[in-house]
């Protein structure tokens, strides 16, 4: 295995601000910060001596591999307020000028972001389920490997409901039809009512379009033919993604209780601190085509026993949207006329992870001249922002196949099919 790492990063700049000079009073305050590009980029990977060459002569190399690569971005802190200064006249006329400066030094402090992630923790990570991912994106895979070209065994067993439905869909297109001629309005309301719709929806759902599938796959079927030795590669993927978001006000740490009895508030600091993550997991198989006794059978799909048995029972697609039923019993399949070559998966995850850290600190006074208490206000804040984005690719070779997993893949068509047979089922019931 070989390791490489590249790393850029930029030499802090430094950003002086100062508060305002005041008539009278003593020399501005100057304030630093900083901002800094940071990145570094790791690799580890296998070298193979002769690749190309070795790789053009039909040699297959399945090796692991992992890419990290990070960023951080320091932004400059902000200032807000005002240094402490007050013009005091004593009872004798003699004029005072009290002056406390705000504080001075280098504000960024990687600490600080520390903080933050301390009080806010990345929960994105627990949030996103990587062997979900991982499962059902192999499984995916191993499911596309020489697929039949049609369902044979499927659009055989289900021949009597194709043309129950056929005849069934005419007789109504008849009905209408004369209906109409007719102008029988009894007819036609029976027609259009709820469950007459209903029935006709579900129809065109599950009758019109199999039976325009099974036409298509026919087609191709007719016209397909199984190249012995080809190598081809099946494919799978998978994708999730999460977000955390907090948000703390400035709550303060520290107070001061004043010579006229007020209390102040010292050393407040808050942030706010997003998280988006995303995780995507793609799966391949590479395959080589054997010979068969009968290739035929397979192009038409009587080898695919599991899966047409699933597909005959009662409402078994609706298993389907709720986990990867149909893929993993494929997946688990024999594979007549394959043989697996190598498999691999891989799993890239990016986090972009934005922090802003708010500090105020209210650095009150107060002072007694000739018997007289006199309260001095002054305060100063800032804030500093900070960006890390990271992501990785790392590849998992040889990996075996899964079991079941959950994949919800609901959407309004679904939700209205799940409806109308839950409706159809009570109602026969």
């Amino acid at each position: 295995m070989r390791v490489r790492t590249k790393t850029d990063n930029e030499a802090p700049q430094f950003h002086d601000t100062a508060t305002p000079q005041l008539s009278g009073g003593p020399a501005r305050v100057w304030h630093r910060s900083t901002s800094q590009n940071l990145s570094s980029v790791t690799t580890t990977d296998v070298v193979v001596a002769g690749f190309k060459k070795r790789s053009a002569a039909g040699e297959i190399f399945n090796n692991p591999y992992s890419r990290v690569s990070s960023t951080v971005v320091q932004v400059p802190s902000a200032w807000s307020g005002r240094p402490l200064r007050n013009d005091l006249t004593a009872l004798n006329g003699y004029k005072h000028t009290l002056w406390v400066p705000g504080a001075t030094g280098e504000i960024f402090d990687v600490s600080d972001h520390n903080w933050v992630e301390a009080q806010s923790p990345d929960t994105t990570v627990n949030d996103i389920d990587e062997q979900r991912l991982i499962d059902l994106a192999v499984n995916q895979a191993y499911a596309s490997v020489d697929g039949s070209e049609a369902s044979a065994l499927v659009s055989l067993a289900e021949l009597t409901k194709t043309i129950d439905y056929i005849k069934g869909t005419l007789y109504q297109v008849i009905r209408i039809t004369k209906a109409i001629k007719r102008l029988d309005l009894k007819v036609l309301r029976k027609e259009i009512e709820f469950d007459s719709i209903a029935d006709t929806y579900m129809g065109l759902r599950y009758g019109l379009r199999p039976l325009i599938i099974d036409a298509e796959q026919a087609i191709k079927a007719y016209n397909a033919k199984r190249h012995v030795g080809k190598r081809q590669t099946a494919r799978g993927y998978a994708q999730d993604s999460a977000r955390m978001s907090d948000s703390r006000p400035i709550t303060y740490a520290s107070q001061k209780t004043l010579i006229d009895g007020s209390v102040a508030n010292h050393s407040g600091k808050g942030f706010t601190h997003n998280v988006d993550r995303s995780v995507t997991v793609r799966a391949g198989v590479l395959y080589e085509l054997v010979a068969l006794d009968l290739p035929s059978l397979k192009i038409w799909g009587f080898h695919d026993i599991a899966g047409a048995v699933l597909e005959v029972i009662p409402f078994s697609f609706i298993l389907g949207w709720f986990m990867n039923l149909a893929d993993t019993v494929a997946a688990w399949q024999p594979k007549a006329g394959v043989n697996i070559l190598s498999s691999w998966y891989t799993i890239e995850r990016h986090t972009i992870s934005a922090t802003q850290y708010m500090y105020n600190d209210a650095n009150h006074d107060s002072v007694t001249l000739d018997g007289h208490p006199y309260v001095l206000i002054g305060y100063y804040g800032f804030n500093t922002q900070q960006l890390k984005v990271t992501s990785s690719k790392e590849r998992i070779v040889n990996p075996s196949r899964a079991g079941l997993s959950i994949d919800i893949n609901l959407d309004i068509f679904k939700l209205t099919d799940m409806t109308l047979i839950l409706r159809s089922i009570l109602k026969s019931s």
